[in-house]
């Protein structure tokens, strides 16, 4: 399991990502200037393979969830992360 960041000019973004054989599930939340968007995307061998989107009040970690990300210190994502459009 890995953690990264997302970066964009007006706001930011968090994401967790774990692997199982050719597989990685990412889970992520992000928000920027006017939007926020978070969802859980599959990938398989590098690619994507679906993303799902959290709508209205099922977020994807919520605060808690992102707090015991933070607080788990878990090593930095190297592979890096592209949220859906």
């Amino acid at each position: 399991m890995t953690y990264g960041t997302l970066s964009y000019s007006s706001g930011g973004g968090d994401y967790v990502r774990v692997k199982s054989g050719r597989y990685s599930y990412v889970v992520y939340s992000a928000i920027g200037q006017g939007w926020e968007q978070e969802g859980l995307v599959v990938e398989k061998d590098g690619r994507r393979v679906s993303a799902k989107l959290c709508n209205g009040h099922r977020a994807a970690l919520g605060s808690q969830g992102w707090g015991r990300v933070y607080a788990a210190h878990l090593p930095k994502d190297t592979q890096g992360f592209d949220k859906p459009d």
